[in-house]
């Protein structure tokens, strides 16, 4: 039984060392498509550039029947979202409240709510915060 129990325990270490070695060598890696080396700081940039090209995608499949295509501006119905905070997102499109102590920018009350959403909230939020507020 203890033998068991170590070789299991070996088996997650070396698991772990080995995810460890993968992700440390994709930080350092030489990008397929140039020469360049990227670097954890790319590494991060290209993540962000995915996750807002993900929620530009989503803001235009779901939001802008009612706000407008540039989230800097107002809809036809809704206002706009950029610069909408992660909390303002969440309360609204999975709960229909708005955050404590916040000031709506139009009180239609025709928000529907947007369950399926739920896990691509936060890349909504990186677009919605990568547009700069008029």
């Amino acid at each position: 039984m203890v033998l068991v129990m170590n070789l299991k325990m070996t088996c997650r270490v070396s698991l772990n060392l080995a995810c460890g070695a993968l992700l440390l060598s994709s930080c350092t890696a030489k990008n397929k498509n140039s020469d360049e080396v990227s670097t954890p700081e790319t590494v991060v940039q290209d993540a962000v550039q995915k996750a807002v090209q993900k929620g530009k995608n989503i803001y235009q499949s779901q939001c802008i029947s009612c706000h407008n295509s540039d989230p800097s501006k107002v809809g036809a119905i809704g206002p706009k979202l950029a610069g909408s905070s992660l909390e303002l997102l969440e309360k609204k499109l999975f709960l229909g409240v708005y955050p404590d102590g916040y000031q709506p920018q139009r009180k239609t009350g025709q928000m529907p709510l947007f369950p399926h959403l739920k896990s691509d909230i936060r890349a909504l939020h990186e677009y919605l915060n990568s547009v700069r507020p008029n």
